[in-house]
């Protein structure tokens, strides 16, 4: 059961959609349309539904959760007729039932301009409860975010008007997953829906016009790394569409295919790299991992093979990675966003620059380890390998990045 229009018509069968069509002057279609929490029903309809089935008037169009409910559940029952207290009770059973077989996965794409201007706002950090609260009526719901947040506030998303029909069938533990570029790199928990334009004018103030505002939103009370470095493609394979298909639009996927993706998953799994707010080191690694993604995408695009700059051998692109000429940790905030501080390289060779065994001179040419001096270990074999490239122009070397060359040249030669 979906809301409590959904609950009167089709769990008590307290009258037909015909005979409630002519109750209201309203549509068939557009009756079950909002008994399915499709379309939102009007203050107008809630105020005859109220009258017509005795039922008060702020039960109407909310889901048939707990939290929905709360201030009724708290409300003293003899105050309450016998049909809003099974409705109340109803709310109450239905959220305990609701386990990880009955969660739903919503899909959202997070690569256009506009994402990439909202998603530092309020997805690489928590909005503070102090900012949120203010546009919350219930004083249960606000005791349960707090206790979902231990106080720390929530990461947040949210998605236009014409899209409604899919964010309504959101609920509390479902599962969302971001996408951009032909890649899931990021899934969170959802804590709560909320329809606020007032806080998304807050937390988004650059989208302020009433055909702009991003007022459905859902908030997360955990956002986690998908490091398997999963692409589109195996997404597609799993639940059965065109491995050419492409993530567009929010889309919230039915009961079926979100059981599939939630049992390939693992979404319960720690070890996907859960942001822990006092962890500044998960959190830093969070972050690295969004922003290695973005060059990724600028180096490869949607080709499927590529060659890595050092060994010249091609590879397809699952078996490249962006390497940072100059090393993640000693890049600032202007260099770590830098397209150029990246280039590509298959894991050995990024393993062997990254430790200095490789390096490029201030000509743009490799300057490879040659003897057995070497403060590291090394191999006759490695060696081998090593001379086989050492010399060589390397043909990623530009003016662009050739300072992060050099940086890392002097830092590997001339300080070790």
């Amino acid at each position: 059961m979906k809301n409590v229009l959904d609950y009167v018509l089709n769990a008590k069968k307290l009258m037909t959609v015909k005979e409630l069509r002519e109750k209201l002057g309203a549509s068939q279609s557009t009756i079950y349309a909002m008994a399915r929490g499709e379309k939102p029903i009007p203050e107008k309809i809630q105020e005859r539904l109220s009258e017509i089935f005795n039922i008060r008037k702020e039960m109407w169009g909310k889901d048939l959760i707990k939290l929905a409910f709360g201030e009724l559940i708290l409300e003293d029952a003899t105050s309450l007729n016998a049909l809003e207290r099974e409705v109340v009770e109803y709310a109450q059973e239905a959220s305990r039932k609701l386990d990880d077989d009955r969660r739903l996965v919503g899909v959202q794409p997070a690569g256009n301009a506009i994402a990439e201007k909202n998603f530092p706002l309020t997805m690489e950090k928590r909005v503070p409860n102090s900012t949120i609260m203010p546009f919350i009526e219930s004083d249960l719901v606000k005791e349960y975010l707090q206790r979902e947040s231990d106080g720390k506030g929530f990461y947040i998303w949210g998605v236009r008007a014409r899209v409604y029909n899919k964010w309504v069938k959101l609920s509390p533990k479902d599962v969302i997953m971001f996408s951009k570029r032909g890649r899931f790199f990021l899934w969170g928990t959802v804590a709560l829906t909320l329809h606020s334009p007032e806080l998304s004018r807050t937390i988004w103030p650059e989208y302020e016009d009433e055909d702009e505002l991003f007022e459905y939103m859902y908030l997360l009370k955990d956002v986690h790394s998908i490091d398997m470095n999963e692409d589109v493609k195996d997404y597609n394979k799993l639940l059965g569409y065109s491995l050419s298909n492409r993530v567009q639009g929010f889309q919230v996927l039915d009961m079926e295919k979100s059981r599939k993706i939630i049992q390939a998953y693992d979404f319960n799994a720690e070890s996907k790299g859960k942001l822990v707010e006092e962890d500044v080191d998960s959190r830093e690694e969070e972050q690295n991992y969004i922003e290695k993604e973005d060059l990724r995408a600028h180096l490869f695009g949607n080709r499927p093979t590529g060659e890595c700059c050092m060994c010249g051998k091609h590879f397809p692109v699952k078996g490249l990675t962006p390497t940072y000429i100059k090393k993640l940790s000693e890049c600032d905030a202007e260099e770590r966003q830098d397209r150029n501080v990246v280039v590509p390289m298959c894991k050995a060779c990024d393993v062997w620059f990254e430790e200095g065994y490789i390096t490029v001179n201030s000509s743009g040419y490799k300057d490879c380890i040659q003897d057995m001096n070497f403060e590291k270990v090394v191999t006759t074999d490695l060696l081998n390998e090593l001379t086989k490239i050492n010399g060589q122009k390397c043909f990623y070397w530009n003016q662009e990045n050739k300072k992060y060359f050099e940086w890392h040249y002097h830092y590997h030669r001339m300080t070790n």
